[in-house]
């Protein structure tokens, strides 16, 4: 599996990238999903880095944003961290969505 916003291979080789997250980081903006949260696609697969959940789970931040993933647009809270997916386009790249808005 391919992480397209680093262009790097999913693992150690985009853990690496990852880690330079800072610890005390409140919003972290990605381009792609964590693992296993908002992240599922057309054929329900999840499609998330799962380097990338294990360290927002370490970090928790307040809140994560994240898009890529159109289908997965919402939001959740799991522990003390809001996940968005803000993806306002569709999967044909039409605007279908509100955007979200949120207070830390």
């Amino acid at each position: 599996m391919y992480d397209w916003a680093f262009n790097r291979e999913r693992g150690k080789t985009i853990a690496k990238h990852w880690k330079l997250i800072p610890p005390d980081t409140d919003i972290l903006i990605t381009h792609g999903p964590a693992f296993g949260v908002l992240d599922k696609n057309r054929a329900g697969y999840h499609t998330g880095c799962e380097e990338l959940v294990k360290t927002i789970k370490k970090i928790k931040p307040k809140v994560h944003i994240c898009g890529h993933i159109h289908e997965a647009y919402g939001q959740t809270i799991e522990g003390k961290t809001r996940f968005i997916n803000a993806c306002v386009l569709d999967e044909n790249y039409e605007v279908a969505r509100e955007a979200i808005s949120f207070e830390v």
